[in-house]
């Protein structure tokens, strides 16, 4: 039992770590593929920015963070 368990344990996280670097393998190569604008997570500025810069401005020169 002893010599089983000395046996299967180190081999049980050996081909844990194969399997989870196999399995994780592809999405990390893709994740270096896949840059540029095309696929960037920075938008333009749209209406609902500008309308809420618009209304801070308007809070701000209203006086509302004076706490007044």
């Amino acid at each position: 039992m002893g010599t089983q368990l000395g046996f299967g344990i180190p081999i049980g996280f050996t081909v844990t770590i194969v399997v989870i670097v196999a399995f994780r393998a592809r999405p990390r190569a893709l994740r270096g593929r896949i840059e540029g604008p095309e696929h960037s997570n920075m938008r333009p500025v749209g209406f609902l920015d500008r309308r809420r810069r618009a209304i801070e401005r308007q809070k701000i020169a209203d006086g509302y963070y004076t706490g007044a």
